[in-house]
């Protein structure tokens, strides 16, 4: 009875590690978030700056303030070290002991790149239940701006390249601002106190208003502000497309308006029933779109006849076949983007049916031939179909094993830039809308697996912003 018991567990063994490797290859992201859901794995808030109120994103590549500025003639001056992405309001936090101020309240900022240094940050805010205010900057003419009469600034948060300080609306000193950098000073933390009595309204203010700007940094100019040889200071502002006014139009006419934060809201890392509705409205446009196989054509001769084919195979979901006509193609034509591309998802396929050893150098072998396709179609007409299949591949593979998201991610969000200027893009059309938020969504989706927010808050909100506009 003893030998029987031993066999059997020996048995049991065996087959729980061989059968626990495969469904850990399969289901990986299944039981990693089952495992953080059930351990409630979560950052405290009062650790990382206290809950988010409010997140906005700023459209990358606008740093040049109206359309005019040019960066200073400095090694420094990086491209994109002024160039805001992200705002993050957190709540206010009170007893945190553990901390320098144990009562404060934090702003975070992302820029594309850089160091902080060349950096000229000033953030106004305004709140309902903050009396007066200016719509004046809060050096004289240093930004060359005024503020919309209708929502003042009470305070001003000043931080440069020596420090953070807070001012009120008549110009006086409140206090200075813990500031923290992350990713060599593209994020920026930076740590109000509020200890002083004027500043400890915003503990109960329901709303306030920002207005976020950025600038060159100068020791010796006006303000600190650059360039001084033009009357435009500001390279980037913060839209946040509340206003329904663009950076532009602010900055031509010398008018600023804010972004609104509610603060007794919360904000969330993913709205997920948005990005539901968009992957299932997509889903049913792409049924429509299935064209069934004609056999009765004459055999293709010509090479691109027999891609054509092929990519006909492929879509009616006969992997197999596709893959022999892919394989032939790509022994045809090593340098066809297209052959490439589609070999390697057949490949990717076939590995998802494999065993997990035979899976895993499928995979491997698969993006040999997508990554090649990629490199061969930069720039062509066939960019966007050859990412694509990479896309694809790239979001379908466990993350732990092959890192393989933050590809995915980049991927279609290039692909959701492709299609956006592609002539036959149309803004009013709700399959078009739709195909491009799908895009956005899985590039939030696949960047919030490789674990970058900013990146996968980023393009989700680029996706609900194509349903907010007129």
């Amino acid at each position: 009875m003893k030998k029987i018991i031993y066999y059997f567990m020996v048995f049991l063994c065996g087959f729980t590690c061989l059968a626990g490797v495969s469904l850990f290859f399969i289901n990986e992201d299944s039981v990693q978030n089952f495992m953080v859901k059930s351990l409630k794995l979560k950052n405290s808030p009062w650790l990382n700056g206290g809950k988010i109120a409010s997140d906005f994103f700023d459209e990358s590549c606008d740093d040049n303030g109206s359309g005019k500025l040019n960066y200073p003639d400095y090694e420094q001056f990086e491209k994109g070290s002024l160039d805001l992405i992200r705002y993050t309001v957190h709540k206010p936090v009170y007893e945190a002991v553990w901390q320098q101020n144990p009562e404060y309240w934090q702003l975070d900022l992302e820029f594309k790149c850089g160091i902080p240094d060349v950096r000229n940050i000033m953030v106004y805010i305004g709140a309902e239940n903050i009396n007066g205010g200016s719509t004046e900057p809060l050096f004289a003419d240093s930004e060359n701006v005024k503020f919309d009469i209708f929502h003042p600034w009470n305070f001003a948060v000043w931080v440069n390249k020596k420090n953070g300080t807070v001012y009120n609306s008549s110009r006086t000193l409140i206090c200075e601002t813990e500031n923290y950098f992350k990713n060599n000073g593209k994020e920026i933390f930076v740590r109000i106190p509020l200890a002083k009595k004027e500043l400890q309204k915003f503990y109960t203010s329901k709303v306030t208003w920002h207005y976020v700007v950025a600038g060159g940094f100068s020791e010796w100019d006006k303000g600190g502000f650059l360039p001084s040889d033009s009357d435009e200071k500001i390279y980037d502002l913060l839209d946040g497309y509340s206003a329904q006014v663009s950076q532009s139009q602010q900055l031509s006419s010398r008018t600023l308006f804010p972004v609104e934060v509610k603060m007794k809201n919360e904000s969330s890392l993913q709205n997920s029933d948005f990005e539901n509705a968009v992957k299932e409205r997509y889903n049913e446009f792409q049924k429509q779109k299935i064209i069934p196989l004609d056999e009765t054509k004459d055999t293709p001769v010509l090479f691109s006849e027999k891609l054509e084919y092929a990519v006909c195979v492929f879509e009616q979901g006969e992997y197999k076949k596709a893959e022999k006509l892919f394989s032939e193609l790509v022994a045809e034509q090593e340098n066809s983007a297209l052959a490439n591309a589609y070999y390697g998802s057949c490949l990717a396929i076939r590995g998802g049916n494999s065993n997990v050893f035979a899976a895993m150098k499928l995979v491997k072998q698969s993006f040999v031939y997508l990554d090649k396709a990629v490199s061969l179609c930069a720039g062509t007409a066939d960019e966007m179909e050859v990412l694509l299949n990479r896309a694809n591949v790239a979001s379908s593979v466990p993350e732990s094993v092959f890192k393989k998201s933050a590809v995915a991610g980049a991927d279609f969000e290039r692909i959701a830039e492709l299609y956006k200027s592609c002539a036959e893009f149309d803004e009013v059309s709700d399959e078009k809308k739709t195909t491009l938020a799908y895009y956005y969504v899985c590039a939030a989706e696949n960047f919030r697996k490789a674990g970058r927010e900013t990146d996968a808050k980023r393009n989700a909100w680029y996706a609900e912003k194509i349903f907010q506009k007129q």
